[in-house]
């Protein structure tokens, strides 16, 4: 009897979630490249900080996380990352 009991309960249940490994991977080399492009801007904004400002390194290097590309990189890599993890990939 308790089998007959249980057995609907389990059927309702699901197993696992599906997830697209096709969709994941795609997200996955997106956001390295989000990060590759993120590291240029904020490499080429502290070349320039350094030779325009004549900044030293810890000054540029402030002065190109304030730059409004590296802050646009850096919203692109969040929105990648908050999809990748609604998509329920890991």
């Amino acid at each position: 009897m308790k089998r007959l009991l249980l057995l609907p309960i389990l059927c309702l249940m699901p197993a696992a979630q599906a997830v697209d490994y096709v969709k994941c991977e795609a997200m996955q080399k997106a956001l390295g490249r989000a990060n590759n492009t993120a590291f240029k801007v904020w490499r080429d904004a502290r070349i320039i900080a350094e030779l325009d400002l004549g900044l030293n390194g810890k000054e540029a290097s402030a002065s190109a996380k304030a730059s409004p590309e590296y802050k646009k990189a850096l919203m692109r890599i969040d929105r990648i990352q908050a999809d990748y993890d609604a998509a329920g990939c890991y």
